[in-house]
């Protein structure tokens, strides 16, 4: 087992992965100047776009009355809260009208979306039906990359590549070519300091 699965391993019994999340989250509210947790004169739609089993945004607002969530993923988790909707599905056709949503989130999700083609579909639909967005990869800065447990891996030659099978690598401004992110920026952020560096591309109405 590598380093970086057992310190992963480590960091959920401990607690500790619930407190970075809580961080992440607190660092893009304030990115989106409260867009996400701040209060609101009326009740807001989020829709999380992978959301699993909610440990990296639902979960972390159970007692949010002012938010009415949506979550897609391809697998119900059994994940379950009263201000919660969960939906079965494919997030290259949501099922939603335009700017339905007044927030779309998604954390570490994109970078596991193959072909590049349903990448793409994925994009279109998070900026289609979401007024604002904010989409969590990793950036290409990361000192390690935990989907590969490898130090500089996004540096290292093709054939020296720890293999993973649903992984793209794209460069922090590679993503802001998607059609569908064109009007986004973007932002860098350690998750671990100085370890591993999030790259959030949004935007915020």
């Amino acid at each position: 087992m590598g380093l970086i699965r057992i310190i992963k391993g480590g960091l959920y019994r401990s607690g500790v992965q619930h407190r970075l999340s809580s961080r992440r989250l607190e660092i893009m509210d304030r990115i989106a100047c409260g867009k996400i947790l701040g209060s609101a004169s009326k009740k807001r739609r989020i829709l999380e776009v992978g959301c699993a089993n909610g440990k990296d945004f639902v979960t972390l607002v159970t007692d949010r009355g002012d938010l009415d969530i949506y979550g897609i993923d391809l697998v119900d988790k059994g994940l379950r809260q009263k201000n919660f909707t969960m939906i079965v599905g494919d997030a290259a056709q949501l099922d939603f009208p335009e700017d339905y949503f007044d927030v779309v989130l998604s954390f570490g999700v994109l970078e596991h979306v193959q072909p590049v083609e349903k990448l793409c579909r994925v994009i279109s639909e998070i900026s289609r039906v979401g007024k604002s967005y904010f989409n969590v990869v990793p950036a290409v800065s990361t000192l390690i990359e935990p989907h590969t447990s490898g130090v500089f891996w996004q540096l290292r030659g093709q054939g020296r590549k720890v293999p993973h099978k649903s992984l793209n690598y794209y460069s922090d401004d590679a993503w802001l070519q998607f059609e569908g992110f064109q009007d986004a920026s973007m932002k860098r952020f350690f998750h671990i300091p100085p370890f591993i560096t999030n790259l959030l591309v949004y935007r915020s109405h």
